[in-house]
C-alpha cells in the first residue's frame, strides 16, 4: 500500500486562496443592489453561474497543486498567471452582465487553457515517476 505524504501549504498557494477570497467578494457586486426590494431570478441565475464556475477553477487548480506540484517554475508560473487572470476578472465585474460577460468568457478560456497545459504537463511527469518505481 503506498503511504501518503502531507505536502506542506507554501506561501504562494495561500495568496491564491486569497486572490479568490477577493474574486468572490467583487462577484458579490452583481447582486448587491436588488431591484423592487428583491433580485431578479436572471440576475441571481447569473450570479450562481459566476459562483460556481470561479469555484470550479480554484478547486481544480488546488487539486492539481495537491496532487502533481512539485513546485517547480512551471508550476508556479501557472498558477501566478491565474492569479493574475482572476484579479483581471475581479476588476471587471460589473452589475450589467453583457458586459461582464466579455471579461468572464475570456478569463475563463485563459485559466481552462493554462489549467489544461499544467495537468499535461504534471500528469506526464507524475506518469514517468511512477514508471521509474
Amino acid at each position: 500500500m503506498k503511504k501518503i505524504i502531507a505536502k506542506p501549504v507554501g506561501m504562494f498557494e495561500l495568496f491564491y486562496d486569497l486572490v479568490f477570497v477577493y474574486a468572490i467578494s467583487k462577484i458579490t457586486a452583481m447582486v448587491h443592489h436588488p431591484v423592487n426590494g428583491g433580485i431578479p431570478l436572471v440576475t441571481l441565475l447569473q450570479f450562481l453561474f459566476v459562483v460556481i464556475v470561479v469555484l470550479q477553477i480554484w478547486l481544480f487548480q488546488a487539486l492539481y497543486f495537491n496532487r502533481y506540484s512539485q513546485n517547480r517554475y512551471f508550476d508556479i508560473t501557472g498558477l501566478l498567471f491565474n492569479m493574475f487572470v482572476m484579479v483581471y476578472l475581479a476588476n471587471n465585474i460589473n452589475t450589467e452582465w453583457r458586459i461582464t460577460f466579455q471579461h468572464f468568457d475570456l478569463a475563463m478560456v485563459a485559466m481552462l487553457v493554462d489549467l489544461i497545459m499544467q495537468y499535461w504537463v504534471g500528469t506526464s511527469k507524475d506518469e514517468e515517476n511512477v514508471s521509474t518505481l
